[in-house]
């Protein structure tokens, strides 16, 4: 007759081993004691022990890279604890980061496929013995908002379909700012009224509309007229220039976020030069009854053509600081098919 065997603290009898040795019951007395045994250690026992953080993690709340931040502080921008970004949270919590990330790439994406048509639209415009010509209207030919191209509906004596197309490039311009400026929550009551999201997200429908509406109370114009180079100077320091800093400016404060101290430089410099150009383009419309003359003399060429070549070397900087600023906000949008370095 054989005698079962129970489990000592559940309790409940094994099932019978037909012809195998029955498991080993471990000696209770060997376990530890539960009121002194030391806590298990955590997975983020070395992110503990060290100064500071050494992994590449975002803030869950604002995206701030965490690396280099002492584990037991607070994000610098958001104050949420460093700690809550390792924690596992529900979809509401982690969601606004990634859906945010995904609507300003779409919003970059955007703002960058808009460029060429607006400088095809600029390069088709026609401005007969205007001094600077083309290159003092296209400015830097970068991600931007433009209101040059606006000006084109205006000339001849009926819309042509170019300057419609101009019309629809600004809107989709406006569209995707509005996109790159997306609050990352629905409701985010400590941010300021005049707050540089803000400013940036409403600043260029503002003006570059008021500006449509004046150009077209304009319409009727000819190449030739006189007031055209004082409609692109009202354009590039009134539309232009404004918008595109304030733009850059967020972007600016966007790459900080994003831990990209490198795509935040570029950006500046990015700023700094834009203005010069955008400032030296309506000195040459605003002197250009005096320069007109000088046109084709060989200091005049050669001026216009460095002009034009330090356009284009910001256009590139730009780009690059944005592809930069694009694959880090794909690390974010897409985490788990980021490239492993």
């Amino acid at each position: 007759m054989s005698t079962s065997t129970r489990h000592p603290i559940a309790g409940v009898a094994p099932s019978p081993t037909k012809g195998r040795p029955s498991p080993a019951v471990p000696d209770v007395s060997t376990l530890p004691d539960v009121a002194t045994a030391e806590p298990q250690t955590s997975v983020f026992a070395d992110t503990y022990d060290s100064p500071t953080l050494d992994a590449d993690v975002a803030c869950y709340k604002c995206s701030y890279r965490l690396r280099g931040l002492s584990p037991a502080g607070r994000c610098p921008e958001c104050g949420e604890p460093v700690m809550a970004s390792f924690i596992d949270r529900p979809a509401d919590l982690t969601g606004p980061s990634q859906h945010w990330s995904r609507l300003v790439m779409l919003g970059l994406v955007t703002l960058i496929l808009s460029t060429p048509g607006q400088m095809w639209v600029v390069l088709q415009m026609d401005f007969i013995n205007v001094a600077g010509g083309v290159a003092t209207r296209m400015n830097v030919p970068a991600p931007k908002i433009w209101a040059v191209p606006l000006m084109q509906r205006s000339l001849g004596h009926a819309p042509e379909w170019l300057g419609t197309r101009a019309t629809w490039l600004t809107m989709l311009s406006l569209a995707s700012v509005f996109l790159i400026t997306s609050s990352k929550f629905t409701s985010d009551w400590n941010e300021r009224p005049l707050s540089l999201r803000r400013l940036a997200r409403w600043a260029p429908p503002l003006l570059a509309g008021g500006f449509l509406g004046f150009m077209m109370n304009a319409e009727g114009l000819y190449p030739r007229d006189p007031a055209l180079p004082k409609y692109s100077i009202v354009g590039i320091l009134g539309v232009e220039l404004p918008c595109t800093l304030l733009l850059y400016a967020y972007l600016i404060q966007l790459s900080r976020k994003l831990d990209q101290p490198v795509v935040a430089k570029h950006l500046r410099y990015v700023c700094v030069a834009m203005s010069l150009l955008m400032f030296a383009a309506c000195w040459v419309l605003w002197e250009g009854s005096r320069i007109e003359d000088y046109r084709k003399t060989y200091a005049v060429q050669i001026a216009s053509s460095l002009y034009t070549a330090l356009c284009m070397c910001v256009a590139l900087l730009t780009l690059g600081a944005l592809s930069r600023l694009l694959y880090a906000l794909g690390v974010i949008a897409w985490p788990r098919s980021a490239v492993k370095r």
